[in-house]
């Protein structure tokens, strides 16, 4: 039976690579990107002999994510995962410089995969003293009655 590839993500999508005009759209046509040139990560990734083609793949990697649903992500449009060679088709790049670029990424820490982070935050544990959760707000069907400055 043959395995189906890991689902890749950008790591810290929404943090890098969102904005509050982007959040709110449906189908994007651009994305905020981060243009630091002293970043550590940019630095490691052009400091290889295929630095600036791995750079040209990392950049169609962010447009392909940024049309994703989930946005972040590199799935294709039925949801299955990307590979090396479906993301070389999208972005119109050999292979072999796009999976060695992928493989670069990965090690990097510009992507991960998906079994390398926890699904949701709120899966985390408690701390053990913290106090319960706060109630809801009261609303006027419970009987409460706004008094301005009464």
């Amino acid at each position: 039976m043959e395995q189906k590839p890991p689902m890749l993500r950008v790591r810290d999508w929404d943090r890098l690579y969102e904005n509050n005009r982007s959040r709110g759209m449906i189908n994007t046509h651009w994305f905020p990107m981060p243009n630091d040139l002293s970043a550590d990560s940019y630095v490691e990734l052009l400091a290889h002999p295929d630095g600036p083609a791995h750079l040209g793949v990392w950049t169609s990697v962010l447009m392909v994510a940024s049309r994703a649903r989930p946005r972040g992500s590199l799935a294709r449009e039925d949801g299955r995962p990307h590979d090396s060679a479906s993301l070389a088709r999208v972005m119109r790049q050999p292979e072999p410089i796009v999976k060695a670029a992928i493989d670069r990424l990965l090690q990097i820490g510009l992507l991960e995969s998906g079994a390398d982070k926890p699904r949701k935050k709120n899966s985390l544990p408690r701390h053990p003293r913290a106090g319960s959760r706060q109630n809801a707000a009261r609303t006027p069907q419970d009987g409460a009655v706004e008094r301005n400055r009464t």
